[in-house]
């Protein structure tokens, strides 16, 4: 709850990195420890960050393009975990 409560304070790409964190905690990884296990659309990682579905695909586009995530139909493969819990911001 709290958790849910700070990510609604922080910039758009803070709250989509954390929403693919968050997850990954839920869900937690395939096989291949990169790979989200779970398949969910687009608008449903924007409500759990709290941003509209454009705002979603714009910001995993920019994650794809630095090479953050990689994207393979409705799959999130973490690329740079370290990168991505930086850019989250989280503060316990």
């Amino acid at each position: 709850e709290k958790r849910i409560l700070n990510m609604a304070q922080k910039p758009v790409r803070e709250r989509i990195a954390e929403a693919l964190l968050l997850i990954k905690e839920c869900y937690g990884l395939e096989n291949d420890e990169q790979t989200i296990a779970a398949i969910l659309t687009r608008r449903e990682i924007g409500d759990v960050a709290g941003v509209t579905t454009e705002t979603t695909i714009r910001t995993l586009s920019e994650f794809k393009a630095e090479k953050i995530i990689k994207l393979d139909g409705k799959k999130i493969k973490i690329l740079n975990m370290s990168r991505l819990v930086k850019l989250a911001n989280i503060i316990d």
